[in-house]
């Protein structure tokens, strides 16, 4: 069972617009990669975590998401997720917030997860 997870992003231009984000994962077992940006047509989690507020950010230091544990567990618990399968998060909300990425920039600021979990009987799904 997930306790806590947390995305981390370094900040790659400084912003301190108003910004509030909200994280899904993609409802999928293995999300298929992207062959384009697009990832609206993807059907999202029920569970969803909301990043209130989102301090400015300065260029090169790291920040971590509020709690996505639930998430995470909703896509292990409801999708059949394997070890080595994908996973998906679709941000989404307003204000703006710029990070580095694997694929831009130097791939140590790419982002990482970090999860916590605990032996147990996992969380049932909504609707079990």
């Amino acid at each position: 069972m997930i306790s806590h997870a947390f995305l981390y992003f370094t900040a790659d231009s400084s912003d301190s617009k108003a910004t509030t984000l909200v994280i899904h994962g993609e409802d999928s077992s293995n999300s298929r990669p992207f062959n384009q940006k697009n990832i609206s047509s993807r059907r999202k989690t029920s569970a969803s975590t909301t990043w209130h507020n989102v301090v400015a950010w300065q260029e090169d230091r790291t920040y971590g998401t509020p709690n996505i544990g639930p998430v995470i567990q909703e896509i292990l618990t409801c999708n059949g997720w394997d070890s080595g399968d994908s996973m998906t998060f679709i941000i989404s909300g307003y204000g703006k917030r710029s990070a580095s990425s694997f694929n831009r920039g130097s791939g140590h600021n790419a982002p990482s997860l970090w999860i916590q979990w605990q032996p147990g009987t996992p969380t049932p799904c909504s609707g079990e």
